[in-house]
């Protein structure tokens, strides 16, 4: 049995199903993540009209990399190593927005991590 919580949103007090609840209802769970996709369209909103995108996961963009590289029938393998081992693709002047063919490379997680632990090499 969990103690009695304070809503965040309505202030009501209610009695938690987990310990980590910290709305009282769906309802108000809702309200709060609506806030928090305020929240972060408003400091990331220059980058957000600059890039012409309703969101800004550097994820999205990966992933259209990854799907560009299919398309041009690219197979998954590290171009340091190469290994098949979980290739992803690595942009090579670090902007995870910029996905011309030329800024693109295929690495294995290994490469890629060593890639971004020493970027000057």
């Amino acid at each position: 049995m969990y103690k009695q919580k304070t809503c965040i949103i309505c202030s009501n007090t209610f009695i938690p199903n987990s310990g980590i609840a910290i709305t009282c209802s769906a309802n108000c769970s809702k309200v709060r993540k609506k806030r928090y996709k305020m929240v972060y369209y408003k400091r990331n909103a220059k980058k957000i009209y600059q890039q012409g995108l309703k969101y800004l996961p550097k994820r999205l963009s990966r992933q259209r990399a990854m799907r560009l590289f299919r398309k041009l029938g690219i197979p998954p393998v590290c171009q340091k190593c190469g290994s098949e081992y979980r290739c992803q693709v690595h942009h090579i002047d670090f902007d995870a927005f910029n996905n011309d063919r030329d800024n693109l490379i295929m690495l294995c997680l290994n490469c890629h991590t060593k890639a971004h632990s020493n970027p000057e090499k």
